[in-house]
């Protein structure tokens, strides 16, 4: 009898486990607790049965079950406990216990980097940094920082004839034409990065900057600018994967710089330092600490009203500057740091998300785009093909407007 007690004491657990939750359910009813951030709503109880019958249901009871959002909130602190742990003692030990052979001086010297080795840790779509920064590894993030990812020769050329023809028609038109490549954020701060071995310098986005700058193709990739701005104030947020308006202000002033227009310089801006908590990759992994941020004042006599559409992925704004020319942004989340500072300095700014391209209100500002006014596009490095797709489209706009003005 003895040896069958554990199984018993097993069967009592998992019973136990089964039942409580299912009771306390009828005694206290559903969870009536507010949702954790998922982006989604509650699962439905199934009406009728069907091949997804159990899956459906067991969905429901797992969204229903009462003190649903403690029991997650505290397995989350559970978990990141010991992950901090991990993370903070054990981590830095055994990373110094075995690092790798290739990661020795001559390495560090080739790669830029003076730090010691730091094994990679994931939680999700964040990367566990030094000294609590996170970082993205999604959408071939560590990719573009290993360098393993360079365009194919032949697509090179490919890249620019798209690039060069978009340029020459913004020229017949006197449109002032742009692109901004934003660095990922592993490559301003590899100090605080997790340490991957890197395959190839130059790298992806640095190789494409310095082909298309020597076919005049109108373009920034402010690496070694934000590099340099750094040491002032940080650029990027600690445990969100955007720049913060420090970095995003400066990217203006160099693009007005790249089209000969008067910027601004950042010591002039009115900058107050705040404190900002965690980010979007705290969201990813739990983890979540106060760090530095600032708050920029730019141009605040200038007044914009605003227009947003489609869950702010467009926005129209116009503004009190009175300077007779307006702009187009096409971007991704990036623009939500610097728009603001555009709305101030064109009479409208037109700001989208790459992907609203097509919507009516869109075709009709860019068709509508004249002499002296700017069409930017500005894409995060991971994004980078995102922008040879945005170039084609405007191409085939453009080529049907003249098609059809000709006609």
């Amino acid at each position: 009898m003895k040896k069958d007690l554990p199984s018993w004491i097993s069967i009592i657990i998992f019973l136990t486990l089964l039942i409580v939750p299912t009771l306390l359910y009828f005694f206290i009813g559903e969870n009536t607790e507010e949702m954790l951030e998922e982006k989604r709503g509650l699962a439905e109880l199934p009406e009728r049965f069907s091949e997804s019958f159990f899956t459906d249901l067991e969905n429901w009871y797992n969204d229903h079950t009462p003190y649903r959002l403690t029991v997650i909130t505290a397995q989350k602190q559970l978990a990141q406990n010991y992950n901090g742990y991990y993370r903070n003692r054990i981590r830095p030990v055994l990373s110094a216990y075995f690092t790798p052979s290739w990661y020795n001086e001559e390495y560090k010297r080739w790669a830029g980097l003076d730090v010691p080795y730091l094994a990679p840790m994931e939680d999700g779509l964040a990367e566990y940094g030094r000294d609590d920064w996170l970082y993205y590894n999604g959408e071939n993030s560590t990719g573009f920082y290993r360098g393993n990812n360079l365009l194919d020769p032949e697509e090179l050329p490919q890249w620019k004839d798209a690039f060069a023809s978009l340029q020459k028609l913004c020229n017949e038109k006197g449109i002032r034409l742009a692109y901004l490549i934003i660095p990922n954020k592993e490559q301003v701060y590899p100090e605080f990065m997790a340490s991957y071995k890197i395959e190839n310098l130059p790298k992806r986005e640095e190789i494409i900057y310095e082909y298309m700058t020597q076919n005049g193709i109108p373009i920034l990739y402010p690496l070694k600018d934000f590099l340099q701005l750094k040491t002032d104030r940080t650029i990027y947020f600690q445990q969100d994967s955007h720049w913060n308006q420090i970095g995003a202000y400066y990217a203006m002033t160099k693009v007005y710089e790249l089209l000969g227009m008067p910027a601004q310089s950042l010591d002039d801006v009115q900058i107050s330092q705040t404190v900002k908590r965690g980010g979007d990759l705290s969201n990813f992994s739990g983890y979540a600490t106060d760090y530095p941020d600032y708050i920029l004042s730019y141009k605040p006599e200038i007044t914009c009203t605003t227009e947003s559409v489609n869950d702010g992925r467009l926005e129209i704004f116009t503004s009190s500057a009175g300077t007779g020319h307006n702009m187009v942004l096409i971007g991704d989340s990036m623009r939500d740091y610097n728009k603001d500072f555009y709305a101030r300095d064109f009479e409208k700014s037109t700001v989208l998300f790459r992907t609203e391209l097509e919507d009516p209100v869109v075709t009709r500002e860019l068709l509508d785009i004249k002499a002296g006014d700017v069409l930017l596009i500005q894409i995060t490095e991971r994004h980078d093909e995102a922008i040879l797709d945005v170039t084609r489209y405007l191409l085939s706009l453009f080529a049907d407007q003249t098609s059809g003005n000709e006609s």
